[in-house]
């Protein structure tokens, strides 16, 4: 029988950071099933090539996460201005699209720009409470013009689901609302107007995101790869731990997908199982390739046009 005080279900970033924090205070087990920590942000090493598990970059915001990554990273760290654009009507245009109408043709400009002030000289542009389902949304706050040649088709390819049904709390830190005069100016004048949350970001030197996640990973004393919990109690206050056996705890700390995580609940009551079997997500195939002799300052591209089976 196996016994400690808090179990962690995860190797990711949250659950190597939660073992950081009890480090030499609880007893703790973080179990991760992949035989390497930091789950998606990963890192495989290719020949001379290093492949994320698609894009993981570091959005510093707040004083301890930003203090708790760059001393892991140590000084393998560094600060990014974004070159992200945008693949649209045959044409490159900088990421936002909505601010960076430049690159794009004068009538596809013309429909953007003067569907956007149409809807701004409505006076209906406040973002509002999040239940407005995005295909309205967009609009409302962008204009017909924005959402036809970008926000819909995009969005359609992103989510994979009805956007007449997608409402838009999350919209609020991740789609930019430029101002009336940044949108002419992004058209007609200065070019590559810089904005949203990931404008600047973090990315290790070497190593990839996987380096971040190998030096939280340094020093952790109840870490433990290759386990993989397949059932738990919370009123027993035990879990089944494949090849392992049962693991006794106190608390539980779990990382792992909401839907995946109470499936192996024993004791979750009917109408939780039922309500995380409704959870809807989609799937992200990430298919990377190294190439030889091609160079671009380019960071990565969004693809909105329904001719590439991809979107990023």
């Amino acid at each position: 029988m196996f016994k400690t005080h808090t179990l962690i279900i995860g190797g990711g970033l949250a659950g190597l950071s939660a073992a950081g924090a009890l480090e030499g205070k609880k007893p703790y087990i973080l179990a991760e099933r992949e035989n390497r920590p930091g789950g998606l942000a990963a890192t495989v090493k290719k020949g001379k090539f290093h492949f994320d598990y698609s894009g993981h970059l570091l959005h510093l915001r707040w004083p301890e996460t930003s203090r708790l990554i760059l001393e892991a990273l140590s000084g393998n760290c560094s600060r990014i201005s974004r070159d992200a654009r945008i693949y649209a009507h045959k044409s490159w245009t900088p990421y936002p699209f909505q601010a960076n109408l430049s690159g794009m043709p004068d009538s596809v400009k013309s429909d953007c720009v003067s569907g956007f002030l149409k809807a701004y000289n409505s006076g209906k542009t406040s973002p509002g409470d999040g239940s407005e389902t995005f295909s309205r949304w967009t609009k409302r706050m962008f204009g017909e013009g924005i959402s036809r040649h970008f926000m819909l088709p995009y969005n359609f390819k992103l989510w994979q689901y009805p956007l007449d049904r997608l409402t838009t709390e999350w919209c609020a830190p991740f789609v930019p609302l430029p101002k009336p005069e940044e949108v002419i100016e992004g058209a007609y004048g200065k070019k590559d107007v810089g904005m949203g949350y990931n404008a600047v970001f973090n990315y290790p030197k070497r190593g990839g995101i996987g380096a971040l996640s190998t030096s939280l990973a340094l020093n952790l004393g109840g870490l433990r790869l290759g386990l993989e919990v397949e059932s738990f109690s919370l009123k027993k206050g035990v879990a089944n731990v494949k090849y392992f056996g049962p693991i006794h705890f106190k608390r539980l700390i779990n990382t792992s997908p909401l839907n995946e995580f109470i499936a192996r609940a024993e004791d979750a009551p009917a109408a939780i199982k039922r309500a995380a079997a409704r959870l809807r997500h989609n799937t992200v195939y990430v298919l990377n390739l190294g190439v030889r002799g091609v160079k671009s300052d380019m960071h990565w591209g969004y693809f909105p046009g329904s001719e590439f089976p991809f979107y990023r």
